[in-house]
């Protein structure tokens, strides 16, 4: 009936984790995002660190601090400390570069679709080369954004933690910059190169990076003020398997 079809349910976005109110009749997460989760936080008077674990869909987790046993301002781990969590991680088994970085996986997994077709379009390889390098480098951004979320989520920051968050910010800049400059790679692509491929990644968009959304919800970028791609929200893309 009428009432029903209306009755509000509960969606949860596959970007922030937020679990928002959706009508049956409007597809979920089309309204989801940073402001979302933030309403909600004011709403439900949460603590900062419930609001950090919504906004970035991870609970919290302080790589390498800690804090005092009677639940103390946070600090970063002494060396004796890190030393001696080292130790108690070395094993008999021993680790080279190519292991260490992952490289046969990370290098095996540009397949561009004109190869699977059995005319490879050349500049593919490019192409996906740096996109995928974006999204390491989104990655990198969204772990040292997470570090700093988590530092001022306490309610007592030391002043040297202040400049451990100061100096990841600035890294953040950086990486930033980089990825700006990386554009000029690209450009080094022709426009027919591109079209020897383009029709045939269709319906596939840069809008639909997910990791790119989840840094614009973790610098607190409002659901309204979001440029929507085909009409509708990031939440509704599929994320990558």
């Amino acid at each position: 009936d009428a009432s029903s079809a209306s009755e509000p349910r509960a969606a949860v976005c596959p970007v922030t984790g937020a679990t928002h109110a959706t009508s049956a009749g409007a597809p979920a997460g089309a309204s989801g995002g940073a402001g979302a989760a933030a309403a909600a936080g004011k709403a439900g008077g949460s603590p900062p660190v419930a609001r950090t674990a919504s906004l970035t869909g991870n609970p919290i987790n302080v790589r390498s601090m800690t804090s005092g046993a009677d639940g103390g301002p946070v600090r970063e781990m002494t060396r004796e400390e890190r030393m001696r969590f080292v130790h108690s991680r070395k094993s008999d088994k021993p680790l080279y570069y190519g292991s260490y970085l992952g490289l046969d996986r990370v290098l095996g997994s540009v397949h561009p679709v004109s190869r699977s077709l059995g005319k490879e379009a050349h500049d593919e390889h490019l192409f996906i080369s740096t996109h995928q390098a974006y999204e390491i480098w989104f990655q990198q951004i969204i772990h040292e954004l997470r570090s700093v979320i988590d530092i001022f989520a306490f309610p007592t920051v030391p002043a040297k933690l202040v400049i451990v968050a100061a100096d990841r910010m600035e890294r953040v800049s950086k990486i930033q910059a980089l990825l700006l400059q990386q554009l000029s790679i690209l450009e080094t692509m022709s426009p027919m190169g591109f079209l020897e491929f383009r029709d045939l990644l269709f319906p596939a968009s840069g809008f639909q990076s997910t990791q790119f959304r989840v840094v614009e919800n973790m610098l607190g970028l409002k659901s309204d003020s979001r440029i929507r791609y085909g009409k509708t929200g990031y939440c509704s893309f599929p994320r990558a398997s």
